[in-house]
Protein backbone atom coordinates (compact mmCIF):
# COMPACT_ATOMS: atom_id res chain seq x y z
CA UNK A 1 0.00 0.00 0.00
CA UNK A 2 1.70 2.71 -1.41
CA UNK A 3 -0.40 5.10 -2.65
CA UNK A 4 -2.22 8.62 -1.45
CA UNK A 5 -4.19 8.35 1.36
CA UNK A 6 -7.80 10.75 2.75
CA UNK A 7 -9.58 10.31 5.66
CA UNK A 8 -11.34 12.50 8.27
CA UNK A 9 -9.77 10.89 11.30
CA UNK A 10 -6.35 12.02 11.14
CA UNK A 11 -3.49 11.20 8.67
CA UNK A 12 -3.48 8.05 7.22
CA UNK A 13 -0.01 6.03 6.41
CA UNK A 14 0.07 5.46 2.83
CA UNK A 15 2.70 2.83 3.58
CA UNK A 16 0.74 0.64 6.43
CA UNK A 17 -2.72 2.30 6.42
CA UNK A 18 -2.27 3.32 9.97
CA UNK A 19 -4.38 6.09 11.42
CA UNK A 20 -2.78 8.50 13.65
CA UNK A 21 -5.99 9.70 14.91
CA UNK A 22 -5.91 13.87 15.14
CA UNK A 23 -7.95 14.03 18.12
CA UNK A 24 -4.36 12.64 20.20
CA UNK A 25 -2.20 14.55 17.93
CA UNK A 26 -1.72 17.44 20.64
CA UNK A 27 -2.65 19.55 18.23
CA UNK A 28 -0.06 19.02 15.71
CA UNK A 29 -2.05 17.71 13.17
CA UNK A 30 -4.65 20.44 13.35
CA UNK A 31 -1.66 23.01 12.13
CA UNK A 32 -1.37 24.25 9.04
CA UNK A 33 1.85 24.59 8.35
CA UNK A 34 2.02 20.94 9.13
CA UNK A 35 3.32 19.29 6.13
CA UNK A 36 5.28 16.04 7.12
CA UNK A 37 4.49 13.35 9.86
CA UNK A 38 5.63 10.37 11.04
CA UNK A 39 3.31 7.16 11.48
CA UNK A 40 3.11 5.66 14.82
CA UNK A 41 2.65 2.53 13.51
CA UNK A 42 5.51 1.72 11.09
CA UNK A 43 8.05 4.35 11.96
CA UNK A 44 7.69 5.53 7.93
CA UNK A 45 7.58 9.55 7.45
CA UNK A 46 5.35 10.52 4.81
CA UNK A 47 3.60 14.03 3.01
CA UNK A 48 0.77 15.06 4.81
CA UNK A 49 -2.04 18.22 3.97
CA UNK A 50 -4.54 19.54 5.63
CA UNK A 51 -7.84 20.94 4.13
CA UNK A 52 -10.15 22.54 6.40
CA UNK A 53 -14.37 22.67 5.66
CA UNK A 54 -16.55 24.85 7.22
CA UNK A 55 -20.51 24.67 7.46
CA UNK A 56 -22.66 27.34 8.61
CA UNK A 57 -26.31 27.10 10.61
CA UNK A 58 -28.38 30.12 10.13
CA UNK A 59 -31.80 30.62 12.10
CA UNK A 60 -33.72 33.63 12.51
CA UNK A 61 -34.64 35.35 15.37
CA UNK A 62 -38.44 34.54 15.51
CA UNK A 63 -37.30 31.07 16.22
CA UNK A 64 -35.31 31.94 18.95
CA UNK A 65 -34.77 34.62 21.27
CA UNK A 66 -32.27 38.17 19.94
CA UNK A 67 -29.64 38.19 22.50
CA UNK A 68 -30.43 41.85 22.68
CA UNK A 69 -34.11 41.38 23.42
CA UNK A 70 -34.70 38.06 24.97
CA UNK A 71 -38.58 38.46 25.58
CA UNK A 72 -39.28 39.31 21.78
CA UNK A 73 -40.97 42.65 22.53
CA UNK A 74 -39.21 43.69 19.23
CA UNK A 75 -39.76 40.39 16.63
CA UNK A 76 -41.16 42.21 13.82
CA UNK A 77 -42.60 38.81 12.53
Amino acid sequence: MTEETYSTDGAECPYCGHVDDADNSDGALYSDDMDEWTCGSCNKPFKVSLYIHYTWTATPYDDVAHPEDPEGEHNDA
